[in-house]
């Protein structure tokens, strides 16, 4: 992250510097994100410095009430603890957990749903046939994490799943003939935001309840070949919103 950030000085400073301006121009040109996702691990790295450079650009996000999503994947037997850290002291909207541990450790962070916050469950990362496909009666890991999302459902409950835009639809479906409102958390890493929307259009009838996570869009200037730093990540987000607000208006017409 740090490497791709053009200001110079201390660690902290420059985080926070480049992304309160960019949260802060992002306002300005009136190109508001459906969500800020945070990666807390790029942020930790850095120690001291870098806890605090994330409360700090999270708390410029709070200020303009854009929602924060604290990607930590994380869950223990104390998930308690951490849903303390993501929620009280960072002010997360939501986070991302881990379901490896079981259904008490993973109800001790699905109780602050109540409270209004946000936990996406990871259900699969990447398309490749590794570990996550490995199968159990026929049936692919990441299909058992699916049912088990359905199974602990209650408001605020999400999957973050990532694939090709097939795959998406695939795992769509499924949340949806499960009668659960299951929003969807999908990084664009494999397949571009269009394209997963494009999917999700074709039989959903929420869309507005999906984010789609284009973590390129802070070093869009990279593309552009400009200085112009906060300026580049708000076009390129609004290039990308006029795209999905077509493929939306095209399924209601």
């Amino acid at each position: 992250m740090i490497e791709k950030i053009p200001i110079k000085g201390k660690t902290d400073f420059v985080i926070v510097k480049f992304f309160s301006s960019l949260v802060e121009t992002l306002v300005s040109e009136d190109a508001i994100p459906g969500a800020c996702k945070m990666d807390y691990s790029l942020y930790a790295m850095h120690g001291i410095q870098g806890y605090r450079a994330l409360k700090k650009v999270m708390g410029v996000c709070n200020k303009h009430k854009i929602p924060t999503i604290l990607e930590a994947y994380r869950t223990d037997p104390d998930t308690a603890a951490f849903a303390r850290e993501a929620f009280s002291f960072y002010n997360a909207t939501a986070t991302t957990i881990l379901p490896y541990f079981g259904e008490a450790s993973v109800h001790a962070i699905l109780k602050y749903c109540e409270k209004g916050n946000g936990v996406y469950v990871i259900n699969k990362l990447g398309h490749q046939k590794d570990f996550q496909w490995t199968k159990q009666n026929d049936t692919p890991m990441h299909m058992k994490i699916s049912q088990k999302i359905v199974d602990w459902h209650t408001p605020g409950v999400g999957s973050l799943f990532e694939g090709r835009a097939e795959d998406i639809k695939e795992i769509n479906r499924f949340f949806i003939h499960s009668k659960k409102d299951v929003p969807l958390l999908m990084p664009t890493g494999i397949s571009s935001s269009q394209s997963l929307i494009s999917a999700l259009a074709q039989e959903d009838k929420d869309m507005a309840i999906h984010r789609v996570i284009d973590s390129t869009i802070p070093y869009a200037y990279i593309n552009e070949r400009t200085e112009d730093y906060y300026g580049a990540a708000a076009k390129e987000l609004k290039r990308q919103n006029r795209g999905i607000k077509e493929i939306i208006q095209n399924k209601q017409a």
